[in-house]
């Protein structure tokens, strides 16, 4: 039960009985107002376990209610990290595209005739007789 359905109900108590209250409250973890509500419910002979399951109700219906919330969100989240992802994918494959064309073999400056022929000629370099292996780097 939420304190918006409750009135308040005061009475003049000896300081006794308040300090008595405070105790029982911190030795069990509760409220005051908790013990004090309870402790009226057994005299008038209402069952305080009843209004403790409909305080628990309502408070696990309000976090149900934000749970709810936090998937609508999360599934706004995914909606728009999929539109995201296909235009990742889609500005990847223009990129794709240029680099290609850049690299295409007809925009090449040189040809793989040229290549293979620069190769054999440093080849024939160290071929000729085996001591100029030995003083090719020597200055």
């Amino acid at each position: 039960m939420t304190d918006k359905n409750n009135e308040f109900l005061g009475a003049k108590v000896p300081q006794e009985w308040i300090n008595q209250f405070e105790k029982l409250a911190q030795q069990s973890g509760r409220s005051v107002t908790e013990l004090v509500r309870d402790a009226l419910a057994q005299y008038i002979g209402i069952d305080a376990s009843s209004s403790k399951v409909v305080s628990q109700l309502e408070q696990v219906q309000i976090e149900l209610k934000l749970l709810r919330q936090k998937i609508a969100e999360m599934e706004l989240y995914k909606t728009q990290i999929r539109e995201l992802s296909v235009r990742l994918a889609a500005v990847e494959q223009s990129r794709g595209k240029e680099r290609s064309q850049f690299l295409s073999p007809n925009s090449l400056s040189f040809s793989q005739s040229s290549l293979i022929k620069s190769e054999t000629e440093e080849d024939e370099d160290y071929e000729d007789e085996p001591d100029e292996v030995l003083t090719d780097f020597l200055p």
